[in-house]
């Protein structure tokens, strides 16, 4: 973005990062304490967020879908309150008009990592269309985030999805 400043977050031992969040549809305070680690993986699509980041992520998000006035055409989170494996709402185009008021149902995600820097996750960013087998002209968008679940559950993984509309180098 023109003007914007660039920010530089340190990595540790293996691109890790330190960050606190998510904070539903508004900044994460900056806290010297930093509770969560995730390693920034180019090579890996999705992300997955360690079973207390899933909690927390989970909890904050079906908070906001219950809990969030009416804001585009369409439903808050697309009546689907409950975040889980699999989740993915249908874009209608008679329903929502642009893909913009279907986005406007879901609450975007902000980060907190080192250096007071901030990332924003936009729901056009985590979700991604599945490609597939609809036939009635509607879309399937499906979270681009879910429980780590290969045993380790010390940090979370930021996948390239995760990074969608940032520039990051990697040096």
């Amino acid at each position: 973005i023109k003007g914007e400043p660039v920010q530089t977050v340190k990595y540790h031992h293996n691109y890790r990062i330190k960050f606190n969040g998510p904070g539903m549809d508004k900044p994460v305070p900056n806290s010297k304490h930093l509770k969560y680690e995730a390693i920034v993986d180019s090579g890996t699509t999705f992300t997955y967020l360690n079973g207390k980041l899933w909690d927390e992520t989970k909890a904050h998000f079906e908070k906001w879908c219950k809990t969030t006035a009416q804001r585009a055409k369409g439903k808050i989170c697309e009546g689907m309150m409950t975040l889980k494996r699999g989740y993915c709402p249908i874009y209608d185009s008679k329903v929502h008009g642009e893909r913009d008021n279907f986005f406007a149902n879901f609450p975007k995600l902000y980060f907190s990592l080192e250096d007071s820097t901030q990332i924003i996750w936009f729901p056009k960013d985590y979700l991604y269309k599945r490609s597939g087998a609809r036939t009635d002209g509607k879309e399937e968008w499906c979270i681009s985030f879910e429980k780590e679940n290969i045993g380790m559950n010390k940090y979370s993984t930021m996948g390239a999805l995760f990074m969608r509309h940032y520039d990051v180098y990697f040096n």
